[in-house]
């Protein structure tokens, strides 16, 4: 919607908080040194990475990992939206993410995409979600058109957050530009 930073007094919207990390990155003395960023956004984080690069470009964007981010819109998110409880539940963030289109990608950064598989969390009570799907995102609403950077484990959405598998991925996917498909190749079990 290209809005820009309010500082109001309520909690920032997604693209608010977006306007906000460009000075969280900067922040730090190690980052102002590095001639390469890489960004890695789990969830709602991986769509305000998105939109802080759209709004913000870095020109020293090096690689960037979504892990269960919504990018194709949510079911979830989406039905929880019809409802005021499920609105609260949501935050101004993602309902404003729901009501604006996905932001363009850039080619200046190489951009990968990691899904999960295991149905297990709390979007399987308040939708039926298509298969495959983390409990709270399908597969589907992970990919993203012309990305070919994008790997399905078996992990759900909040277990990414500790998953030595996606960890396993995301450092190959930063250190070479892809995801090890064949797991042959892989020192632990991706699954």
């Amino acid at each position: 919607h290209g809005q820009s930073c309010r500082g109001d007094a309520g909690a920032p919207r997604g693209p608010e908080l977006a306007c906000r990390l460009p000075v969280a990155v900067h922040a730090g003395h190690d980052v102002r040194a590095a001639s390469r960023i890489h960004f890695i956004g789990h969830s709602l984080g991986g769509l305000l990475v998105l939109q802080m690069l759209a709004e913000f470009p870095e020109q020293r964007t090096g690689r960037v990992i979504l892990a269960g981010s919504p990018y194709n819109a949510s079911c979830v998110a989406t039905r929880l939206s019809h409802r005021k409880p499920g609105r609260y539940i949501l935050g101004r963030s993602m309902l404003q993410w729901l009501g604006q289109k996905a932001p363009g990608l850039h080619t200046q950064y190489e951009l990968g995409v990691i899904a999960g598989r295991k149905s297990i969390g709390a979007g399987r009570l308040i939708s039926r979600l298509p298969h495959p799907n983390d409990g709270v995102v399908t597969v589907a609403e992970t990919r993203i058109p012309n990305i070919s950077n994008h790997i399905v484990l078996n992990v759900s959405h909040s277990g990414m957050l500790l998953s030595a598998g996606l960890v396993f991925q995301a450092c190959s996917f930063l250190r070479s530009g892809h995801f090890l498909h064949n797991r042959n190749h892989c020192k632990i079990d991706v699954t």
